[in-house]
């Protein structure tokens, strides 16, 4: 990674909310799964989540992708 960065965290106030907005409206799941892919990066956090938009998919990206790590903030 671009200068020894070796682990991301996002931080938003509802970070289950993220591509809501967007066209086609990827979701937190969904960017996980594509940070997981880059080269280099050793660890993705997130912070500020909710349980009422956790997702399958989100749960589920937590259990599978070995840089996201197994933690969930809950309000």
């Amino acid at each position: 990674m671009h200068r020894g960065v070796k682990e991301v965290t996002l931080l938003g106030q509802n970070v289950d909310s993220y591509g809501h907005d967007l066209p086609n409206k990827p979701d937190l799941a969904e960017l996980l799964t594509e940070l997981n892919t880059i080269d280099g990066l050793a660890r993705i956090r997130f912070l500020t989540n909710h349980p009422k938009d956790m997702s399958t998919n989100l749960i589920e990206a937590i259990a599978y992708l070995d840089k996201v790590c197994e933690q969930i903030s809950l309000p």
